[in-house]
C-alpha cells in the first residue's frame, strides 16, 4: 500500500486505488466464504503514516480507510512508520503523554473520515491511565499491545482482571531491538505446550524487563544477524528471529 516500497507497473501498483487492490480482492475473497452475516470478523492493521520520502502520507492513509470501511471491514488498527524509520523520533516533538500512543496525532485526524468503524491505535502503549486517556480522546474505540503481548501474553487480564496498571518496562533502548526482541520471544512461546502455558503465561520468555537477560540477548542477536546477514547476500530467505537460550 506504500508508495516507497510499491514500484508494481500493473494493476496492483502506481495509483492509490491500485495499491489497495489486493486488501479488497482478499477481504472479499474472505467474505464469499464466511459473509459477515456469520458474525466472523475481518479487519486491516495498518500505517497511518511513514515517516519516509515518498512514504504514505495521513492523508493517503485516511482515503484508504474511507474505502476499507466502505468495502465493510469490521476494524482498523492504525500504526505507523516501516522497518527503516520506526516514526518513534519522528514523533518525539508531538503531544503524547509518557511516550504512549506515538500515533495518537495520526488517528486523530483519520478518525473521523471513518465514522462506522471501529478504530484500534497500537504504538508505544504501555499503561492503563494511557489506553483509557486514548479512548476518552475519541480518536480510538480500542487499543493494540504488541511488544508487551510478547512479553507478558496475559498483560490484558492482568489489567482487567487483576489491576494491574502498566505492563513491565523493556530494557532495551533501541526500538528495533525491541522488534527483533518480540520476534525471539513469540519463537521461544512456540516451544512449550499449553499446560507449561497455562500454569505460567512468560514460562520460557526472556524477560525484556531485566538488563542481564537483554545484554545477552542483544550480543548473541548480533552474532546472529551476521550470520543471516550473508545468507541474504547469498539470496537465501532467511528467519530474522531466533530461539534465544534464557539465562540461569
Amino acid at each position: 500500500m506504500s508508495p516507497k516500497s510499491n514500484k508494481r507497473t500493473d494493476e496492483y501498483g502506481g495509483s492509490r486505488e491500485n495499491r489497495i487492490r489486493i486488501v479488497l480482492e482478499i477481504y472479499n475473497g474472505i467474505r464469499e466464504v464466511v459473509p459477515s452475516e456469520t458474525g466472523f470478523i475481518v479487519g486491516i492493521k495498518m500505517n497511518s503514516v511513514e515517516f519516509e520520502n515518498e512514504g504514505l502520507s495521513v492523508e493517503e492513509a485516511a482515503w484508504m480507510c474511507q474505502e476499507f470501511e466502505r468495502a465493510g471491514f469490521d476494524f482498523i488498527e492504525l500504526s505507523g512508520g516501516n522497518f527503516e524509520n520506526p516514526g518513534l523520533d519522528s514523533c518525539k516533538s508531538l503531544p503524547t503523554k509518557n511516550r504512549e500512543g506515538y500515533f495518537s496525532e495520526f488517528a486523530r485526524q483519520i478518525k473521523p473520515y471513518i465514522p462506522h468503524t471501529i478504530v484500534f491505535i497500537t504504538g508505544g502503549f504501555r499503561t492503563v491511565p494511557g489506553m483509557i486517556a486514548a479512548i476518552k480522546s475519541g480518536f480510538a474505540d480500542g487499543i493494540g499491545l504488541s511488544r508487551p503481548a510478547a512479553a507478558e501474553p496475559d498483560v490484558a487480564r492482568k489489567m482487567l482482571k487483576l489491576n494491574i496498571q502498566s505492563a513491565t518496562q523493556n530494557a532495551i533502548d533501541d526500538t528495533r531491538m525491541q522488534i527483533m526482541a518480540a520476534a525471539t520471544q513469540l519463537v521461544q512461546a512456540g516451544k512449550w505446550n499449553s499446560a507449561k502455558s497455562h500454569q505460567e503465561a512468560t514460562y520460557g520468555l526472556m524477560d525484556t524487563s531485566n538488563k542481564r537477560e537483554t545484554d545477552h540477548f542483544i550480543t548473541e542477536f548480533l552474532k546472529h544477524f551476521e550470520q543471516i546477514g550473508k545468507e541474504i547476500a547469498e539470496g537465501k530467505i532467511v528467519n530474522i528471529a531466533f530461539d534465544l537460550p534464557i539465562l540461569v
